[in-house]
């Protein structure tokens, strides 16, 4: 039984990795909110809840919507930039080709990013960003 919360476990190791949970150093941050956790494990699952939210964000121009603010001011630059980038999939528009890969890795659950000039496949997105 966790003495802080009063959470009861099957067994110490169970315990001691929900203790964690208790400590205020949380490494791991969210890149769609503020909410920061002890493990990685715990934050991929927070990021999920982030795909499943309503789309309430709409673009006024295209009707693409999204789940935040930071994507659909992303996504709306890209009406006035030049050169737009978009997603033969859905309305996705960006004004980055590196913007065009993460949304096509999101999208497919994907674990490479994709260059949009050659099609190379990278596995880390710093040798994705050396490349480019």
């Amino acid at each position: 039984v966790c003495l802080l919360c009063d959470s009861v476990f099957n067994s110490n190791e169970e315990l001691v990795y929900h203790f964690h949970c208790h400590n205020s150093r949380k490494p791991f941050s969210c890149t769609e909110c503020e909410n920061k956790y002890s493990y990685r494990t715990a934050l991929k699952k927070h990021m999920n809840s982030h795909k499943i939210e309503k789309r309430t964000y709409a673009c006024s121009k295209c009707g693409y919507k999204c789940g935040n603010q930071i994507k659909l001011t992303d996504h709306q630059t890209a009406h006035s930039s030049e050169e737009k980038f978009s997603c033969d999939k859905c309305e996705f528009i960006t004004m980055s080709k590196f913007s065009l890969s993460k949304h096509k890795r999101e999208q497919s659950h994907g674990d490479y990013y994709e260059c949009m000039d050659c099609n190379s496949l990278f596995k880390f997105n710093n040798a994705f960003a050396e490349h480019s």
